[in-house]
């Protein structure tokens, strides 16, 4: 039987390892896909909090933007974590469960998220079938999400208490 982690462990394993997938696939498509500069994606996440002015911020608000980034998926980890407590048929089917929660999770941050935030406005994209102003950042960023629901799921799984 695997061994089992406590709740902060399942939160911060799913958050911290979450995170590490959504920042990677979020920093190599602009660099690799996008041809852009990676690191202004870390400035857009802290203008999220402080303001569209983040964006012509230097390392602080590189350093910002990542601690933020990790923060926001370690309370989705605790979301799922915790609600799975109660809910133990969701961590107990990590691999229907979590990809789920990635889905939600993709379209929790893209619509209500980030039109809530203090980011500069993102282009208007309601009247699309899916979110994103390009088919391969909608794939991507989807598949990704459906990753870091895995991980968190699995977490989660883990932090189960025994039958």
């Amino acid at each position: 039987m695997a061994q089992k982690i406590g709740l902060v462990g399942a939160i911060l394993g799913g958050g911290l390892i979450g995170g590490a997938i959504d920042i990677s696939y979020a920093l190599g498509f602009t660099y690799f896909v996008r041809g852009r500069p990676p690191l202004p994606v870390l400035k857009y996440v802290a203008s999220g909090l402080f303001g569209p002015n983040a964006m012509e911020g230097g390392d602080e608000m590189i350093a910002a933007g990542l601690v933020l980034h990790f923060f926001i998926v370690c309370l989705m980890a605790a979301t799922f974590v915790l609600v799975s407590q109660k809910l133990t048929f969701l961590a107990r089917a990590p691999f229907l469960f979590g990809p789920l929660y990635g889905v939600f999770l993709y379209y929790f941050m893209n619509c209500i998220t980030l039109p809530l935030a203090r980011a500069r406005p993102i282009p208007d994209i309601s009247h699309l079938p899916m979110v994103g102003t390009h088919t391969d950042a909608f794939i991507g960023g989807l598949l990704a999400h459906i990753a870091v629901g895995v991980t968190i799921a699995l977490f989660a799984r883990a932090a189960l208490p025994a039958r």
